[in-house]
């Protein structure tokens, strides 16, 4: 959700908001992955990209998000990445 966060502007970015996108996220509505597909990160890089890559659950590119079994070389890697964000 910090992610997140740094990819909004102007009313998007508020506390209301943002926790209005995490209810979607963990109930995984379909039209919070169609906003987080749109968003940017402030370097430019994809933040759908970011998340699919780091927190599959399974092979379908559909369900990510979540890590139910951290791997840690990958975890280590979003981390590193995370941290110029947050």
């Amino acid at each position: 959700m910090e992610l997140l966060g740094y990819c909004l502007q102007g009313e998007e970015n508020s506390h209301k908001q943002i926790d209005e996108y995490r209810r979607w996220y963990n109930m995984l509505m379909a039209k919070v992955f169609l906003i987080i597909e749109q968003l940017v990160l402030p370097d430019g890089y994809s933040l759908d990209k970011l998340l699919r890559k780091y927190t599959r659950l399974r092979s379908s590119d559909s369900e990510y998000g979540f890590v139910t079994r951290p791997n840690i070389s990958p975890t280590w890697d979003f981390i590193q990445r995370a941290k110029k964000y947050v």
